[in-house]
């Protein structure tokens, strides 16, 4: 029987701390006011599930994304 083999890249809760800090997002994380990207429930450390870099206009932005299968299906 074949096994497809995938990598996951993953963080602990203190690397996402860091990274929301460094892209200036964390204030909105606590605040309530980041949402994922696809249905825009309000995000938390219970259910965010991705965090995507995008390059937008020679920038790089981050989308994130709730833990919900619908919403974390499709991300690319």
């Amino acid at each position: 029987m074949a096994t497809l083999k995938e990598e996951i890249q993953a963080m602990m809760n203190t690397d996402l701390e860091k990274l929301l800090i460094q892209v200036g997002d964390y204030d909105k994380f606590l605040e309530r006011k980041l949402h994922c990207y696809a249905c825009g429930k309000v995000l938390s450390m219970d259910n965010i599930s991705v965090v995507l870099p995008v390059r937008e206009d020679d920038k790089i932005t981050l989308r994130y994304f709730c833990d919900n299968p619908d919403c974390i299906k499709d991300v690319k």
